[in-house]
């Protein structure tokens, strides 16, 4: 995960998350203080790698290789 962590302390946030959980409660922690919680730049190929790593953060190293790389439809139909 990047991180701005001068933002992250000005929120209160102890550190980069290292789990989605952390990622939302951090989150909140920053918009709470009034900054952004993620930014990009809205261009396509920010979205899909946005997308890529929350598919590998939540469905782990196999799902994302049968899902994104194989193109597995069984993977994609028993998505987590």
């Amino acid at each position: 995960m990047w991180a701005n962590a001068a933002v992250l302390k000005r929120a209160g946030v102890a550190g980069v998350p290292k789990t989605w959980e952390d990622f939302f409660a951090a989150a909140e922690k920053v918009k709470k203080a009034g900054l952004i919680a993620v930014a990009r730049g809205g261009q396509n190929w920010q979205d899909f790698t946005t997308f890529e790593d929350v598919v590998l953060g939540v469905g782990g190293a196999k799902f994302y290789s049968d899902a994104l790389v194989k193109l597995d439809r069984k993977a994609l139909r028993a998505c987590p």
